[in-house]
């Protein structure tokens, strides 16, 4: 894939866009100092190029029931991965599936429950679709940073 390149009012309208996608041109071409067209062609440019794949919202997980962040660690001894994979991406805890390399390869998977009981419900629904497979839930306690975007 082609890398491309941004300078830095880029970046800056990058950042900006994903604190908040609703900010009006005119703010945004104020703060990267730019006028309202020339700022307005690079946001244009960036869809175009596919660095700006869509306008998200962020959401309170915990006021909807999310309260727990967890990941989950599904190890390599799935025979019928892409079957889990499909299966998983239908559940409404799962987050994010992610294949990985680490610890002998298999899944890291981001979940978020209700409370921890519901985490634990969670996995073993796992381990029942997939027996073989080693499963280990990493709990998180704390967030000190997530962002969807590293400029």
């Amino acid at each position: 894939m082609k890398e491309i390149r941004l300078d830095n009012k880029d970046r800056k309208l990058l950042k900006l866009l994903a604190s908040n996608a609703r900010t009006p041109i005119d703010k945004l071409a104020r703060e990267i100092g730019l006028g309202r067209s020339a700022t307005w062609k690079r946001i244009k440019r960036m869809e175009k190029e596919r660095v700006l794949l869509g306008y998200t919202v962020s959401v309170n997980q915990a006021l909807l029931g999310r309260e727990v962040l967890a990941f989950i660690l599904v190890g390599s001894t799935v025979r019928k991965e892409r079957e889990l994979i499909q299966a998983l991406s239908k559940w409404p805890e799962v987050c994010e599936i992610h294949e990985i390399s680490a610890e002998g390869s298999g899944l890291l998977i981001k979940v978020r429950t209700r409370d921890h009981q519901s985490l634990m419900k969670l996995k073993d629904r796992m381990a029942e679709r997939v027996p073989e497979a080693h499963i280990r839930v990493l709990e998180v306690n704390r967030t000190h940073k997530e962002t969807l975007l590293s400029i």
